[in-house]
């Protein structure tokens, strides 16, 4: 409606709605997008505009003919605006589209490349590793975990949360291997600490155990509990000397240097791998039988230990605790019937 006058000033005649509607919407999308391409369109939907308005005055059957025409020429006009042209070549984005897409699957197929041969080589190194440790000697363990370099200096006792943590492993460890592995003494319980105390006993001792407080003859100085374990073969044993090694590098070698052969019955068929998960560890053998203040066995039954100690003298407040190794080692089976 609001074009009306300016066709009626150009054209000099009153023209019809629906040549209205195309010429307004040609020119208010042409004024919008600026384009080459509406401008052509305006060009070629005015010039059959021209030829209508000659035939205006036709005979009424053939101006609603031509009004047909006009009404589909409206609607692939409407169609043609709305498809706004594109400033990028279609050839173009469709070339950008394919390089971007080659360099995604390039890249992909990279990491999968690197991915797959970092872990087939891991998983090579796994099992070559796992399968040389189920072999490994004494001798060969330590070298692995580097004992000799270990012992060369001064090591501190550990202390309870660190004994904490392995006992944990232990228990974890011990639910995956309940063949090779078990506790002595599931039940019992008993405070180390009350007794004894850690510290350095000398360059040529290294740790030991000295006296909390004043210990009565005939009192029970430490005992066989929970936490004390038994391996009944070998490879069970490197598994766990191998599991240590990933919370505490070192342990490895402290639990060679403390654990023992033990006897698991009076006749001595059955035997093990035995150690301590606690300070107990620490305690040295005497280098003269005189010197010997905790023994294994009650006072007056030496000859049944079951891994109980009891002080065989009154024992001050500070003096070391120093026992007789061969009170509870087995005499007659050693590491190499454990394929050790």
């Amino acid at each position: 409606k609001h074009m009306t006058p300016f066709f009626s000033q150009h054209h000099g005649r009153q023209l019809p709605t629906e040549l209205l509607c195309v010429e307004a919407l040609i020119i208010q999308n042409s004024k919008q997008s600026g384009s080459r391409f509406s401008a052509l369109l305006i060009v070629s939907s005015i010039r059959p505009i021209k030829n209508i308005r000659q035939r205006i005055n036709l005979h009424p059957h053939a101006r609603t003919a031509n009004q047909m025409k006009i009404n589909k020429n409206v609607q692939r006009s409407q169609h043609t605006l709305r498809r706004r042209p594109s400033s990028t070549s279609p050839n173009l984005l469709h070339g950008v589209r394919i390089f971007l897409l080659t360099l995604t699957c390039m890249f992909l197929a990279a990491v999968v490349l690197f991915s797959a041969f970092h872990s087939g080589k891991y998983i090579t190194e796994v099992f070559i590793c796992r399968t040389l440790r189920r072999s490994y000697t004494l001798e060969e363990m330590e070298a692995h975990f580097q004992c000799e370099e270990a012992f060369a200096s001064t090591r501190s006792w550990w202390t309870s949360d660190q004994w904490r943590e392995v006992r944990d492993l232990y228990r974890y460890f011990a639910k995956k291997n309940r063949v090779g592995t078990y506790q002595m003494a599931e039940d019992i319980t008993f405070d180390l600490s009350e007794i004894a105390e850690p510290f350095q006993a000398g360059e040529e001792k290294g740790r030991g155990l000295r006296a909390a407080r004043d210990i009565r003859k005939g009192e029970n100085v430490f005992r066989m509990t929970n936490n004390t374990i038994v391996f009944i073969d070998g490879l069970t044993y490197r598994k766990f000397l191998f599991a240590l090694e990933e919370l505490f590098p070192t342990f490895a070698c402290d639990i060679m240097n403390w654990n023992w052969m033990e006897d698991l019955d009076d006749d001595g068929v059955k035997f093990g791998i035995a150690v301590d998960l606690s300070d107990s560890n620490l305690v040295n053998t005497a280098d003269e039988e005189e010197d010997v203040n905790v023994r294994c066995g009650e006072l007056g039954k030496e000859d049944s230990c079951d891994m109980t100690f009891y002080a065989t003298r009154y024992i001050r407040k500070g003096e070391e605790l120093v026992t007789d190794y061969d009170d509870f080692v087995s005499p007659s089976h050693t590491f190499d019937e454990m394929g050790l």
